[in-house]
């Protein structure tokens, strides 16, 4: 991977952050946040239960297009966005 970019910088002439800029205006820039909460058992049932129940049209504003219920749930909002509550398959 590292020999690619280092071509790719080569070839086109800019630096890193010019060709990741080149790909931002493209496609639109990508944001990552996450966490991992250690919680107990009885917590995750209870999350679990109410996920599984959960139909909800808005989430802190956001409209909810899609939910995939695989592993816990995934709300797609309608401005592309997501919003991921991955549940252990079991508890600790």
């Amino acid at each position: 991977m590292g020999l690619l970019l280092l071509e790719a910088m080569t070839m086109s002439g800019k630096p890193l952050s010019g060709l990741v800029q080149e790909i931002f205006d493209r496609v639109g820039e990508h944001h990552y946040g996450r966490i991992d909460m250690h919680l107990t058992g009885d917590v995750i049932n209870a999350v679990r239960k109410r996920v599984a129940v959960s139909s909800e049209s808005a989430i802190a504003g956001f409209t909810v297009d899609h939910l995939d219920r695989m592993d816990g749930a995934k709300y797609l909002f309608s401005n592309g966005a997501g919003c991921c509550c991955a549940l252990p398959a079991r508890s600790r």
